[in-house]
């Protein structure tokens, strides 16, 4: 058994917590863009660095999108870039009218919104960032319902078995499509067919974290006191089988490293064991270390994205500090709702989302915890969705990651 696998397998977290093809040519249909969204300084709202959104200052009634098609780029190179093609599109067929009351009154009350993780990750974070604001788009209250376990497949599971009426939306995460990946036709759902997808929100990079003790005081000491750590050096993650595990294990493999996975019920309980000494060291997402990184109680080594971050522009790229060319490990957040949920409430809920995006006020709170705001068609998330659970496929047979 692959020795990260193992050690996950045994320690504290189980099978709990969180927190393709070629898609440049399918995406034909005209993807014009609807509503504003405040651009990000990182420079793609996909993981590998490709073009950002075309669009700067649309919230603020200044410049307006561009508008046209998604660029097409050679098969080749949308299999080497992944994600990058695929929500390079914004906010496809979304008008203004949306925003208004959708037909049949909807919503026509509370919709509840699951987090399949704990309070404290970088998704419980997010929702509650956008939650009063989405409730004032939509016109009734949102609530954020944590249902923590299984990588975040208990919520997903409750949501695929709500009815399909908008009133129960989901939050998909990389996890989504790693356990999918990993576990195949064992899977209790198909990643795929079996939601609705509404947006993408946000992307996240990571920033390699140490404890305030830690003898690593830079990505190449951390390198070298796992090399020198008897069994090998141990790391935290919000559970099995997401970005963060297929982001060390990556890590490690590509320099030689043996590193113990210990996975937690979630981005709050990982970075809980971090800072306690408990691991490591962690791929933390910004918004769960922010405060506790300007505390100095945690150490930034690193930043896992294609650039440095705004916010800590002092720390350099993984691949800025040691010879690996290219290394990036981003996560994803997502709405989604149950199989069967009717094309017009997508369409409310997607523009309502967007509008929320828009807002300077929220994409600055998410900003400063190093969030790149990434808002998508629900047809490009599908696609997305799609080509990530056959990237993570790719991944996990190249690397041996198990669930077990």
């Amino acid at each position: 058994m692959h020795q990260d696998a193992a050690a996950g397998a045994a320690r504290p977290g189980g099978q709990a917590g969180h927190d393709g093809p070629a898609h440049g040519a399918e995406a034909d249909e005209a993807d014009a863009v609807g509503h504003g969204v405040i651009s990000h300084p990182w420079t793609s709202p996909c993981c590998h660095g490709g073009p950002a959104l075309a669009i700067i200052r649309g919230a603020a009634g200044g410049d307006r999108p561009a508008q046209g098609r998604e660029p097409r780029m050679p098969a080749g190179e949308a299999r080497r870039t992944g994600r990058r093609g695929i929500l390079a599109v914004g906010l496809a067929g979304l008008s203004a009218p949306a925003l208004a009351q959708g037909a049949g009154g909807f919503p026509s009350r509370p919709i509840r919104m699951l987090v399949g993780f704990a309070p404290g990750g970088a998704t419980d974070i997010i929702a509650r960032t956008m939650q009063q604001s989405l409730s004032e788009q939509l016109g009734q209250p949102v609530l954020v319902e944590n249902r923590a376990g299984a990588s975040g497949m208990i919520a997903t599971q409750e949501m695929i078995r709500a009815a399909p009426d908008g009133h129960t939306l989901g939050w998909l995460v990389s996890a989504h499509a790693g356990i999918a990946a990993i576990q195949g036709r064992a899977m209790p759902y198909d990643a795929v067919r079996d939601i609705t997808p509404i947006t993408m929100v946000a992307q996240l990079p990571a920033v390699v974290a140490v404890p305030a003790a830690s003898p690593a005081r830079s990505l190449p000491g951390l390198i070298a006191l796992a090399r020198e750590t008897h069994g090998g050096l141990s790391y935290s993650t919000s559970g099995p089988g997401g970005w963060q595990q297929f982001g060390v294990v990556e890590f490690g493999r590509r320099l030689g490293l043996g590193l113990v996975h210990v996975p937690y019920r979630g981005g709050g309980p990982s970075v809980q064991a971090l800072l306690a000494g408990e691991v490591g060291f962690s791929f933390a997402t910004p918004p769960s270390v922010h405060a506790l990184l300007q505390a100095g109680s945690l150490r930034g080594l690193a930043v896992t994205g294609p650039d440095r971050s705004p916010e800590w522009p002092d720390l350099p790229t993984v691949a800025e500090a040691v010879p690996l060319p290219g290394f990036q490990a981003m996560d994803w957040y997502a709405l989604a709702g149950p199989p069967g949920l009717p094309a017009e409430r997508v369409e409310r809920l997607a523009a309502a989302v967007h509008a929320v995006l828009a807002q300077p006020e929220i994409a600055a709170r998410l900003r400063v915890l190093g969030t790149l705001v990434a808002p998508s068609s629900p047809a490009a998330l599908g696609r997305f969705i799609g080509a990530e659970v056959a990237r993570y496929a790719e991944l996990a047979q190249a690397t041996g990651i198990r669930l077990e």
